[in-house]
């Protein structure tokens, strides 16, 4: 039987040197071993000899101290099975108090020593003691809270550069037209014409963005695509007719590609730095900055609005621009590097491993059919309240700013409470089972009396949210995880084609379904959400599996432990 604890200690931070990561096996250690956060040599006390290389730099240091009797026993920490042996004991020296208990964490992408507990005694190494379970997950919880400064300051540059990119987009939301319309003669069909022509021209981008990420990485391939939406904004001050219009919208447009086609990317590369889950919390915060950012900015334009002035237009249109500048220079004057694998030098990779990769396409393909789900709230309450349910015009703004203010300020809890429970793909498939009740709630609506009308669509609006936090960051971090490292930008800027092509389709299917009867909109998108869900549970098998943190409640505790390190 084994029992130990770890304990930092300051006695310990004076011993240093430059090696790396451990190379042997620490079950070599008689007595009780120790490890420190600047060079962490793992030494006998009772011989002086050195057993082991040091944790890289700004790891946390701890003491060890291993106890075992007589029976052959997994060691945990070491991989390895001890012999029988006489009993050996190594208690805390005299005046030595342990500070507070610490994670030893490896670096991203390593698979070693990742879960710690406290002193345990009577048995608590065993491998299926709860106490141990519950040890692990309440030091690993420590761990994470004391990372949790280190990491913050690495997260909020490229989290300040998303809202202030997403503030410029709000800004110009609510003038998509609008402004056109002010400072040109063309009429609002020509208007709706021409631009949708323009950005259907810019639907090739994202691959040839996917490329150069690849080769290039994301950070300065984001900080282009914001600096070409600023440039695009600025002619739009010069817009005076259908030339100037197609030109200035062009440039803006493949600046909005090229931006979603890197941005992702970016988020993941910087979520890499820390513990093997922390993609979802990063696109968790980058969704609430986005929510923020566009939620604001439409606000602040629609008080100015209220000023119907070609002054007021041209200076939100100033304001936008300036928002993009700002943003890429964020990107590229504070958010840090990070390392960036290159594509294989041979074997297939980019265009021709996507489209070999059979389930990776088919992710797509799913998340399309959620993409089109997300789209629906904002296209179909206005018209479907007054016009399908005879309820009253203005239950649609709040039930939508209520919408917009719990993704800014719940993504991030919620989507930390369903990682702990289940896998990426099973919550996708949570997020098509609440679309699908969302859709069969809608269209219940048209049996309720009007009294009742405003509180239900409160509830049901509440459903498709939940959905819709739950779907954001779980997607995206699923798309990242699955992609080949070398790959990534290719396959992320494949993977933005769901929303693009939902945002597509969206619009005339609504048109087309409520024309014909105002419930078959919600039966359409119910069975295609219930069908994403099914596609996504079965796809679970085929997708790389998920690491498993002892934070997952249900998991092993020893999970990320190597089994040698011989």
């Amino acid at each position: 039987m084994f029992t130990g604890s770890w304990h930092a200690h300051p006695r310990h931070a004076a011993r240093s040197g430059p090696r790396a990561w451990p190379s042997t096996n620490p079950r070599t250690v008689s007595g009780r071993a120790t490890t420190t956060a600047s060079s962490s040599t793992l030494r006998s006390p009772r011989t002086g000899d050195s057993t082991g290389s040091p944790l890289p730099p700004g790891r946390v240091g701890a003491q060890v101290t291993l106890h075992h009797t007589g029976r052959h026993r997994h060691d945990p920490l070491a991989g390895a099975v001890k012999p029988p042996d006489r009993e050996e004991t190594s208690p805390i020296g005299p005046g030595e108090e342990p500070l507070r208990q610490r994670t030893v964490s490896a670096p991203s992408g390593d698979a070693r020593l990742r879960a710690v507990g406290p002193r345990v005694r009577n048995g608590g190494w065993s491998s299926g003691g709860r106490g141990l379970t519950r040890a692990v997950r309440r030091v690993a919880r420590e761990g994470a809270d004391e990372n949790a400064g280190r990491s913050g300051r690495r997260r909020w540059p490229l989290l300040t550069a998303v809202a202030v990119d997403s503030l410029g987009t709000g800004l110009y939301l609510p003038l998509s037209l609008l402004y056109f319309l002010k400072v040109t003669d063309l009429d609002l069909s020509t208007i709706g014409l021409l631009i949708s022509m323009t950005t259907a021209l810019t639907l090739p981008v994202p691959m040839v963005v996917g490329w150069l990420v690849d080769r290039l990485g994301p950070r300065l391939v984001v900080a282009g695509g914001q600096t070409l939406q600023g440039v695009g904004f600025l002619l739009y001050l010069t817009v005076s007719g259908a030339g100037s219009l197609v030109v200035a919208v062009l440039v803006a447009t493949v600046g909005l590609r090229v931006y979603w086609s890197s941005v992702f990317t970016l988020i993941a590369d910087q979520a890499d730095t820390e513990r093997s889950d922390a993609k979802d919390h990063w696109f968790a915060r980058a969704g609430m900055m986005r929510e923020t950012g566009v939620g604001g900015g439409a606000l602040l334009t629609g008080v100015a609005l209220t000023f119907d002035s070609a002054r007021v237009y041209d200076g939100l249109i100033l304001g936008s621009a300036l928002a993009f500048l700002a943003a890429a220079l964020v990107v590229v004057l504070m958010v840090p590097s990070t390392p960036h694998t290159l594509p294989p030098a041979d074997g297939p990779s980019g265009h021709r491993a996507l489209l070999r990769d059979r389930p990776y396409l088919a992710l797509i393909g799913t998340c399309t059919i959620f993409a089109l789900c997300s789209t629906f709230l904002a296209l179909s309450l206005p018209v479907y309240v007054v016009q399908g349910l005879s309820g009253p015009g203005w239950v649609s703004g709040p039930l939508l700013a209520l919408n917009t203010l719990l993704l800014a300020t719940c993504t991030a809890a919620l989507t930390r409470f369903v990682r702990r429970r289940c896998t990426r793909p099973r919550a996708l498939a949570w997020a098509g089972g609440l679309w699908t009740l969302w859709c069969a709630a809608s269209a219940a609506a048209v049996l309720l009396p009007s009294d009742a009308l405003v509180p239900f669509l409160v509830a049901v609006v509440l459903c498709y949210t939940a959905a819709e936090m739950i779907y954001g960051p779980a997607s995206n971090a699923l798309a990242a995880d699955a992609a080949p490292a070398g790959s990534r930008g290719t396959y992320l800027a494949a993977f933005q084609y769901s929303f693009a092509v939902a945002n597509i389709l969206a619009p005339g299917l609504f048109g087309l379904l409520f024309s014909q009867d105002r419930l078959l909109p919600w039966l359409a998108v119910g069975l295609l959400a219930a069908l994403g869900a099914g596609l996504m549970l079965r796809l679970e098998r085929r997708l790389p599996r998920e690491h498993r943190t002892p934070e997952h409640r249900g998991s092993n505790p020893w999970d990320g432990v190597p089994e040698s390190t011989a």
